[in-house]
């Protein structure tokens, strides 16, 4: 009997929400508040800021067939990846199932941008993984629940946390952020009154080569790429990246692009391959799925091509795939192909 598919959903399952998430629920619910717009928003904000609150729930890490009670911080907003109802088949789920794909054997995974470490302790509990997860998290508060999480989870032979901001150049950046609740949204800048966080060019590492470069830093993807001129054009790793459309200053949605076609690389939207009604459709991060993951066999990764000409036609917000030209015969297996699909 062949065992089951390595399932996404499965290995972060909900235990215990803490009270100021249950309380802010309850109040974003109220239709009197709803009313009040603004003020509704920062109340809800306050009840999950405040100490009147209990702000520590649990959650449930399954790696190797061993489960593995965690709390987290429920005063990051960024756990929102293991209670909310849009996530409950897996946060992101075109670029975990990717990961997931790209990071097969040996393989040396960076998570620039790591938060909590989602994506690096989903890899943790692969088992098609025998890599090494490096994560790397400037903000304080966040580094603290990474650096727990992985302690809780037990993953400390596979998953290795740094303090740091990647850049273009060797610098120290105010790491800032407008609500302490929406952690994801914190930057690093030149100016600002938040800690100064040592930031590194990726060219400069003293660790092991990366496979595969998962990049989520609030718009410093263009230099970090400019910090890895040495790596692009000698080690060639899969680099996975946020990038925004901004129609206003679409040199900041497109200079990564172009920065990566000028050094041979192809990129591409990860789309999956999702089967309704006898017909298959692709659906790229933002695209409401519900229940259409359900009790499915693991979707297939459909790599649609990214230009210049066409990323304005697409999502506003989307994680990007590239691959060097010379390496993507390789990428490529029975779930990652190219677009169009065979058959629909």
């Amino acid at each position: 009997m062949e065992p089951e598919p390595f399932q996404i959903s499965r290995v972060f399952s909900q235990l215990q929400l803490p009270a100021n998430l249950r309380w802010n629920r309850r109040f974003r619910q109220n239709r009197l508040l709803h009313r009040l717009a603004a003020l509704h928003e920062r109340f809800c904000t306050w009840v999950t800021l405040s100490r009147w609150f209990k702000g520590v729930g649990t959650f449930k890490y399954t790696r190797n067939g061993i489960t593995r009670t965690v709390s987290f911080n429920g005063r990051n907003a960024q756990f929102h990846a293991l209670y909310d109802p849009q996530y409950r088949y897996g946060y992101e789920v075109e670029t975990a199932w990717l990961l997931t794909r790209l990071c097969r054997g040996e393989k040396n995974f960076y998570d620039v941008g790591a938060n909590w470490g989602y994506f690096s302790l989903l890899l943790a509990a692969s088992p098609d993984f025998a890599g090494h997860c490096y994560a790397f998290e400037p903000n304080p508060s966040s580094f603290a629940d990474l650096d727990s999480v992985i302690v809780q989870a037990g993953v400390q032979d596979k998953v290795h946390a740094r303090q740091i901001g990647l850049g273009a150049t060797r610098a120290s950046l105010h790491i800032t952020q407008a609500n302490r609740f929406l952690s994801g949204l914190a930057r690093l800048s030149s100016e600002g009154q938040g800690p100064l966080i040592p930031v590194e060019p990726l060219d400069e590492l003293d660790l092991p080569p990366p496979n595969v470069i998962k990049i989520d830093a609030e718009g410093m993807e263009l230099a970090i790429f400019q910090g890895a001129s040495r790596l692009l054009k000698m080690v060639r790793p899969v680099l996975v990246f946020e990038n925004f459309l901004n129609p206003q200053n679409p040199e900041s949605t497109l200079a990564p692009i172009e920065l990566l076609l000028a050094c041979g690389y192809q990129v591409f939207n990860p789309t999956l391959a999702i089967v309704r009604h006898g017909r298959t459709f692709l659906a790229s991060y933002g695209t409401p799925l519900g229940d259409l993951l359900a009790n499915s066999k693991p979707p297939v990764i459909c790599l649609v091509p990214i230009t210049p000409a066409n990323r304005f036609l697409m999502h506003w917000q989307l994680n990007l795939v590239a691959c060097h030209s010379e390496s993507l015969t390789g990428l490529l297996s029975d779930d990652v192909i190219l677009g169009p699909i065979p058959g629909a």
